[in-house]
């Protein structure tokens, strides 16, 4: 048995299940106390289970690596400052893209030496980012060669030295299997990561390093590779630490002996319940929607009603199967935990840097996980609205709630969540007992948050749907597509909970409007 397939036979000690009254529980608060008492929809962000899986990351690494470590969480997933200010308590850093999530690291608590400064947004009309990164000590993660230029003009200027890392560009020749990342198709995964946008390509990275080597005014400490979140098997990981221990080594003997005192590994490690993975194939109907489109096109030749009958059969074989599959084990996940990822990074990557004769003692090591931080450690609770059905022309029944898919898309990926019901547990019921139906928005737009998701047969306005896994990008990338206000946030720890981010109000909504 691999260690990827050993995943997917250990449960988890996960923070958000149902009671055994049937409540669904976020750590010790029932789902309809914080409904009640904050409104819904709701993000429910839960402590211990965010800390939880920050120690587990950071264990994997520290068991592995000879050298120290750091965890730099990206709050690109969410910059609540209640959050960062939690985070911060645990770790001194963390990786930010951005003048506000700047402002967040430094207003959460994080130490300016100790945060990375990351993405290619940083040459923008003006050089205020750089200088006030330069000024307060941040390290800087060159994305481009063309920043090198402003940068020692800024150190310089301010008598100082920058800080900086070099984000490389990794060849992964081994890395044939298709992309997870929706944005890249079914693009083999080395095309793929050539694809993305991210890092220095070759050509300019080699001068780059040794002009900065060579400044008075730079002190260039590491390198820095992320790859995304392109596969979740462990294989693919151990093959990329040893490519990108091949680059590194080959930067050392263009750099005439140049040795990193940093290496940062980036993120892109899956989540439990990873969206990507087996939950966005069962609830995606895409290949349904296919399967349909060709049907109803060869039953066209035979006219409207047997094109119609076709349809309506194949839809009942589909939904009879759905009906008939077990219940989500919320407990258990089909991804190596973040301890077995960052374990098998560190492993890899301290080898095949042994294997080139260099020496890790002495290097930090750093992550920058995001989703597999972020992502397990909250919920969204939204209420039924209302249940429609139609029975003519094809079978189709809705779910229609509060919330909508624009507050629940993030990271690369739709709303495939696991999604389960307040006090109706599935596994109560029988097959014949339970109902297939698309879980809706309220947006104008299809808003389909899970198709043909498998609900409790006497689910009714006012129940409580749950989306579990919710916490990487979704509240960030929310909008507000029909001037809807954003929904609110609570952190909950043990039997407390609190607001950490207040709901949006239409004022809000319309605050930067300029009338004529």
């Amino acid at each position: 048995m691999t260690t990827s397939q050993a995943s997917d036979e250990r449960a988890r000690n996960y923070l958000f299940g149902f009671a055994d009254d049937g409540r669904f529980l976020a750590e010790g608060v029932a789902v309809e106390e914080l409904a009640a008492t904050y409104g819904t929809p709701l993000h429910v962000v839960s402590k211990n289970q965010l800390l939880a899986n920050l120690h587990g990351l950071h264990s994997g690494m520290q068991s592995k690596w000879p050298g120290p470590t750091r965890v730099l969480p990206a709050i690109k997933s969410n910059t609540s400052f209640a959050l960062c200010r939690l985070l911060s308590a645990e770790t001194p850093g963390c990786d930010l893209f951005s003048e506000g999530e700047l402002i967040a690291a430094l207003r959460g608590g994080f130490e300016p030496g100790c945060l990375s400064l990351n993405g290619n947004s940083k040459l923008g009309s003006d050089t205020e980012l750089l200088r006030t990164a330069i000024t307060k000590g941040v390290r800087i993660t060159l994305d481009d060669a063309l920043e090198l230029d402003p940068i020692e003009a800024i150190a310089e200027e301010l008598g100082c030295r920058a800080t900086i890392r070099l984000r490389v560009r990794a060849r992964l020749p081994k890395a044939k299997a298709p992309t997870d990342f929706p944005v890249h198709g079914p693009l083999p995964t080395d095309v793929a990561a050539q694809a993305y946008k991210a890092g220095i390509p070759w050509e300019d990275l080699v001068p780059a390093g040794r002009r900065a080597i060579a400044s008075p005014h730079i002190d260039l400490v590491g390198l820095h590779l992320h790859l995304g979140r392109h596969r979740r098997e462990l294989t693919f990981w151990r093959q990329s630490m040893q490519a990108y221990a091949g680059l590194i080594a080959d930067l050392s003997r263009e750099w005439d002996g140049w040795l990193p005192r940093e290496i940062d590994v980036g993120g892109g490690f899956a989540q439990h319940l990873d969206p990507f993975a087996g939950y966005a194939h069962e609830h995606s109907t895409d290949r349904q929607y296919r399967m349909l489109g060709k049907l109803m096109k060869v039953a066209g030749w035979f006219g409207d009603d047997a094109r119609y009958r076709s349809v309506v059969s194949l839809l009942e074989k589909e939904r009879k199967g759905i009906r008939q599959r077990p219940p989500v084990d919320l407990e258990r996940s089909d991804v190596p935990s973040g301890e077995e990822y960052t374990a098998t990074v560190a492993a890899a990557l301290r080898d095949a840097l042994a294997a080139q004769h260099i020496d890790c003692r002495d290097i930090l090591l750093e992550i920058e996980p995001g989703r597999a931080l972020f992502g397990s450690a909250a919920i969204h609770i939204a209420r039924v609205d209302f249940i429609k059905r139609q029975t003519l022309p094809l079978p189709w029944a809705w779910a229609v709630t509060d919330t909508s898919e624009v507050w629940l898309q993030g990271g690369g990926h739709g709303p495939n969540h696991p999604c389960v019901v307040d006090g109706k547990p599935l596994e109560r019921y029988p097959a014949a007992l339970r109902m297939v139906a698309d879980i809706a928005g309220k947006s104008c737009g299809p808003d389909q948050i899970i198709g043909d998701a498998c609900l409790p047969g006497d689910l009714a306005a006012g129940d409580r749907v749950v989306l579990v896994g919710t916490g990487a990008y979704q509240e960030m990338q929310s909008s507000n597509f029909n001037s809807m206000p954003r929904p609110a946030t609570v952190l909950v720890d043990g039997e407390h909970h609190r607001l950490i981010r207040r709901r949006e109000t239409i004022d809000d909504v319309f605050d930067r409007e300029i009338d004529l």
